[in-house]
């Protein structure tokens, strides 16, 4: 399973060929009748790469068999937003982080092997899903204050955890969120929170109606779905 952020139907396009990039392209693409998913440029994608479609049955999303798995993600991703005191704007990196452990846990269905194993050949490392839960604060370095003067300040960056990345770096590469600065960043080296840690993050707590205006305001600056890294150059370096 995987997830690509559109803001338009138009989108879906692109998304079908990254999909392609990523994974290869698939025999059949099954669809719910969307307008998106018919269109003609998709057919038209669809006959370069000889690819059959075959749509559900309209009110009938029982003949879908990706809507079962739809509603097992959207399980864990409520799970995931009622334990980790994360935002709902950050729903799209809990999909994400969902399907990426989803991937990677084995099924009866595929002989006990695991989707990402079925799919590609190659058994996943999942050492990588113990070290850190999602929204969980950790600390990078920052790399534009090294803090080499003395006495100085902490050159560590207090951020959030927001999953994995499978395009960026090695496979101990992680995806974080700075809330100072509103921006997405790819670290491999980072470290979990301890007792000891004096710093509190910025973000204003959610469900609490005294912090309504500033959470507001840091709504306003959370990252859309457009805004956030492509390719290893539009990374922010902070």
């Amino acid at each position: 399973m995987s997830a690509h952020g559109m803001l338009t139907d138009g989108d879906f396009v692109g998304s079908l060929e990254d999909e392609f990039r990523y994974r290869g392209a698939m025999d059949l693409l099954i669809s719910d009748m969307a307008k998106a998913e018919i269109s003609a440029r998709v057919r038209a994608v669809l006959r370069a790469f000889q690819i059959k479609d075959w749509q559900s049955e309209p009110h009938h999303q029982n003949q879908n068999i990706a809507e079962r798995y739809i509603q097992e993600i959207k399980k864990y991703c409520n799970w995931v937003l009622n334990t980790s005191g994360a935002p709902p704007e950050s729903i799209f990196f809990i999909i994400t982080y969902a399907m990426f452990i989803h991937n990677r846990t084995a099924r009866k269905q595929l002989g006990w092997r695991t989707p990402y194993e079925a799919l590609t050949g190659q058994t996943p490392d999942i050492s990588v899903l113990l070290i850190f839960r999602f929204w969980q604060v950790v600390y990078i370095k920052n790399y534009r204050d090294l803090g080499t003067g003395f006495p100085s300040e902490s050159n560590e960056i207090l951020c959030h955890f927001l999953g994995y990345s499978e395009t960026v770096g090695h496979s101990m590469t992680f995806l974080v969120y700075n809330p100072e600065t509103h921006a997405i960043l790819y670290r491999s080296s980072l470290r979990a929170e301890n007792e000891n840690d004096i710093k509190d993050s910025p973000i204003p707590p959610h469900d609490n109606p005294n912090h309504r205006d500033a959470h507001q305001k840091w709504h306003n600056a959370f990252p859309h779905i457009e805004e956030l890294p492509s390719s290893p150059e539009d990374v922010t370096e902070l």
